[in-house]
């Protein structure tokens, strides 16, 4: 199959790209990492603008027999040019990613308010909608959610995965959804595919003990007995062998320490095992949180996968599509 590959850049589209998009890379991810590019440019007949930071770029990629799909809008955030051969260097993130989500703010949230309401204002402060599962939005603030000198994406992602949860911004939403379930924030299934052997060029199923942790343990001040208090966590996989994990932070209440010994509890599950498949050409798979059913591959690896990171890398050989997984949570 023949490997097709759009650049525009402000809406201009870059000509004579099999010549000029040397190589680049596009990563997305679960929201963990801003999505982020990298494009090798050439300019081998002096007839292109070098670009300039903040300019955005979007990028298609695909095949001629099948079409091309878009995979991604960035706000150039580096540019540099080389030479003899004249090469533009540019790298990017992801454009929903806006400035006000960086700057430092201090303020604060209490009861009877709800983590919903966190988001919420924090969406609105910067020009987007709320996306959150419900499961999430609900959970109510039993003392203070205090934000000093952070910014408002430092703040959402902190209270994200203290709650086993992800945050990422997504074409104008603050989505926040439960990591590794395979749902959106409106409660529907992600999209997904189904993978086979026949349909990677290669692929591997790792398990490490790094990462793994029986249990997950949160420590809190328990004001009725006048004594600090621990408790386990009640979600995840035993681990035999493995040691326990006890956060050196202490938590106000009984119920911010068992959230987050669950959430960390499920995070060293999901960390302790991947997949990985390279996709033959003409596949694209599912991104970031979507889930993907491995089939055929035999052992306990034929099972459900939720996608934690897409790379597409092209050059002058082709285009290749690679996608990490981790076990779906339930």
């Amino acid at each position: 199959m023949i490997p097709v590959v759009t650049v525009s850049i402000d809406g201009n589209p870059l000509t004579q790209v099999r010549k000029r998009a040397i190589s680049g890379a596009i990563i997305e991810s679960d929201g963990e990492k801003a999505d982020s590019l990298n494009l090798e440019i050439s300019n081998y007949d002096g007839r292109l603008k070098k670009p300039t930071r903040g300019q955005t770029v979007v990028v298609a990629v695909g095949w001629e027999e099948i079409g091309t799909v878009k995979v991604g809008q960035f706000i150039i955030s580096t540019v540099s040019k080389k030479g003899p051969e004249a090469v533009f260097h540019v790298t990017g993130e992801a454009a929903d990613l806006k400035k006000t989500l960086k700057g430092q703010k201090t303020r604060s949230w209490t009861a009877p308010k709800t983590l919903g309401d966190v988001f919420k204002q924090v969406a609105k402060d910067n020009g987007l909608s709320a996306a959150v599962d419900q499961t999430i939005a609900s959970i109510k603030i039993e003392k203070i959610v205090a934000q000093t000198a952070e910014s408002d994406m430092h703040l959402v992602t902190r209270l994200a995965r203290h709650y086993g949860a992800l945050a990422t911004v997504k074409d104008g939403n603050l989505v926040v959804v439960p990591l590794g379930n395979g749902t959106t924030a409106s409660g529907g299934a992600a999209a997904s595919c189904q993978i086979t052997p026949n349909d990677c060029e290669s692929f591997s199923f790792d398990e490490n003990d790094r990462n793994a942790r029986d249990k997950s343990h949160g420590t809190h001040y328990d004001r009725s007995k006048a004594k600090r208090s621990d408790v386990a966590s009640q979600k995840g996989q035993p681990q035999d062998g493995a040691p326990d994990f006890t956060h050196v932070h202490l938590f106000g209440t009984q119920t911010e320490a068992q959230n987050h010994a669950d959430g960390r509890k499920q995070k060293f599950d999901r960390d302790s095992r991947q997949a990985h498949f390279a996709l033959r050409p003409g596949l694209t798979g599912v991104p970031p949180g979507g889930v993907v059913n491995a089939s055929g591959f035999g052992d306990d690896d034929d099972t459900a996968w939720t996608v934690k990171s897409r790379e597409f890398r092209w050059n002058k050989e082709g285009l290749a599509v690679t996608t990490t997984a981790q076990p779906q949570q339930g």
